[in-house]
């Protein structure tokens, strides 16, 4: 948490209750201090993480949502700050082991500051609005953490590496650019729009259960080493994913706000193709401009290798659609290209949005065309086989130089199955994936460089890929080391399991000195997997994986079985206290498992979580 420069109520309640040991009070990347001048932020690594975000969106729309960079960079701090929102037992989202939704608290926050930055900015209200846009991007940005997909009663259990880990990270994020991230934080390429809403749950599913170069968040906690490559990497790219979301979350807002209040133009259909002579040199570029107010440009410009053009109309209306064209004499070689606009008000819009389009390339051709892309099945699991399928057409007859289907940017080669170039080949290829949520696009070029891409912009989605319930038995072996809450190792000491919790009935066997099982029981690959010592003092759970390999359980107290403590006779006085908060009991099951605090003001909007009593305001 972040140091505090006077008193406050809520701070000093829920500090109260800490040091209790009631409340489980989740941190966030955080700041050195709190902010004392608006307009002039202390920047750390919310900062970090949004204005990145920010500058993945063309210029014309950051200038349309965020009017100063300033107050958005304060907004970072509010959801933590005991002088705005304070709300940092609503800064988790949890999945259990089967991949089911079970707490989307932040979820609901971001998307609550979402509605109350697109309100501001349609009120023409921007300071409030900056605002409001940097805490939904401290809401998104806390997922990228494993320590925010993981709770004492998820299936993963509570984590021990938070703090640490991001302070680690914020002492290396203190200004816009950082020698140890900067290179993990990549534009993907696209975007699509995406509520906030789903931002934060697509991270969190990715933090949790990984995907890529990201490790699960189990991994992460069980291997926590910022001299291991593998977990440095795995951090890395898990923020440049977070910025990779927020960049959509802030693409979307800006798609719900720009085109109702100020007309915004829009772009489609850009293409390239050769002049009917096919005398070698002659290249037609055509986009189709668009205004829902009526409006005509001040100008359409095709980028030719960087080069503004000037295009000229065609025929059509601005309401429906105008095309624009402008030809072009090209020397051989590749060329690049990309479309500009703005409207009378002086909104500008591109297409792409970020990036340029490939083609023509040497020699006179058509530009290939792509259609009817899709994956098949569209969820399976580690064992599933997927099949992607694109049909690849081009006017002259040109076989393509590649056809590639790019599953989350590595592309991978597709081969021809049937049909003609002009009339469509299908091309296909198959693979296995990984676990977690999946992106593909598709790629083509003919045997002169013109390129095709489908979709012109973005990914598709696709497919959702869980553990595979088939799980290989031969040669499997793991190494469990258990380790009590000090940190020392559970020695000498048999160890009872279980699949699910109260149920740790089989006794899997004893640790040695050093806390170590080794075991090849596969009745242990690929499950959450429930332990509890023989005495019965310590439990916990962890994820072991279809392939064994060394797993760290980090043991926990086991949670008691008694009734209420005398203290609860007086939260009711110590709610009314605060006068903003409230206390609530956690159920799962019928059992009480433990004590959250949470906003009065969410509670009355029906945002809280089970109650034990009725709060006291």
């Amino acid at each position: 948490m972040k140091a505090m420069k006077k008193s406050m109520p809520c701070l000093a309640f829920l500090l109260a209750l800490l040091l209790a040991g009631f409340v489980p009070l989740a941190s966030a990347w955080c700041n050195a201090h709190w902010s004392s001048d608006p307009y002039n932020p202390d920047y750390s690594t919310h900062d970090y993480l949004a204005e990145h975000a920010l500058k993945m969106l063309p210029a014309a729309e950051q200038s349309a949502i965020v009017h100063n960079l300033s107050l958005m960079l304060y907004g970072t701090e509010m959801p933590d700050s005991p002088y705005e929102i304070c709300d940092t037992m609503l800064h988790h989202v949890y999945y259990n082991s089967a991949g089911e939704l079970t707490d989307d608290a932040a979820a609901d926050r971001a998307q609550e500051e979402y509605d109350s930055a697109l309100s501001y900015l349609r009120d023409g209200d921007y300071n409030n609005a900056d605002k409001h846009i940097g805490a939904m991007a401290h809401y998104i940005a806390d997922l990228g953490v494993f320590g925010h997909v993981m709770g004492a009663y998820t299936d993963w259990h509570a984590e021990t590496h938070h703090s640490d880990y991001e302070e680690y990270v914020r002492d290396r994020t203190a200004s816009y650019t950082s020698s140890d991230f900067d290179g993990y934080i990549v534009y993907d390429g696209s975007l699509v729009g995406m509520n906030a809403r789903d931002a934060v749950t697509s991270l969190a599913y990715t933090i949790t259960f990984g995907s890529g170069n990201i490790q699960p968040c189990t991994w992460m906690e069980s291997n926590y080493d910022w001299g291991n490559s593998t977990f440095k990497d795995s951090a890395g790219a898990s923020m440049g994913l977070a910025v990779n979301y927020l960049a959509e979350a802030l693409h979307k807002l800006y798609l719900d706000y720009a085109p109702a209040v100020s007309g915004a133009p829009v772009l489609s259909t850009g293409r390239v193709y050769s002049t009917s002579d096919n005398s070698g040199t002659g290249f037609v570029y055509e986009v189709i401009y668009m205004d829902n107010d009526g409006d005509a440009p001040s100008y359409v410009k095709v980028y030719i290798d960087s080069v503004g053009n000037s295009m000229t109309r065609i025929g059509g209306n601005y309401l429906e659609g105008t095309y624009y064209r402008y030809v072009a004499t090209l020397d051989n070689g590749q060329h690049s290209y990309y479309f500009v606009a703005s409207d009378n008000r002086g909104l500008a819009v591109r297409l792409p949005s970020y990036g340029s389009y490939s083609g023509p390339g040497e020699g006179t051709s058509s530009t290939p065309i792509l259609s009817a892309g899709s994956v098949s099945p569209s969820s399976g699991t580690t064992g599933t086989t997927f099949t992607y399928n694109v049909t690849y057409q081009d006017n002259d007859n040109d076989a393509p130089s590649y056809v590639k289907a790019y599953i989350d940017n590595t592309g991978y080669s597709m081969s021809k199955v049937s049909g003609t170039y002009t009339g469509g080949a299908l091309y296909s290829c198959q693979t296995t994936l990984s676990q977690g949520s999946h992106t593909h696009y598709f790629e083509a070029s003919d045997n002169y460089g013109a390129t095709a891409r489908l979709p012109d912009n973005g990914s598709y989605s696709g497919p959702s890929v869980t553990e595979s319930e088939n799980v290989p038995t031969e040669n499997f072996e793991v190494t469990l080391t258990f380790l009590k809450p000090d940190g020392s190792p559970l020695a000498n000491t048999t160890v009872y399991y279980g699949t699910s919790q109260g149920q740790e009935a089989e006794a899997l066997g004893t640790t040695d000195s050093n806390g170590n099982i080794t075991t090849t029981n596969s009745a242990l690959a690929g499950q959450t997997v429930y332990f509890r010592s023989s005495d019965g003092a310590y439990e916990q759970n962890v994820y072991v994986g279809s392939t064994g390999g060394a797993v760290n359980v980090a043991l926990a107290e086991a949670a008691p079985s008694a009734g209420f403590p005398v203290w609860v006779a007086v939260v009711p006085i110590v709610c009314a206290a605060v006068g903003g908060l409230v206390l609530f009991l956690k159920k799962r099951g019928g059992k009480n498992v433990g004590w959250q605090g949470g906003d009065a003001k969410a509670w009355r909007k029906g945002k809280g979580p089970e109650t034990f009593f009725t709060p006291v305001f």
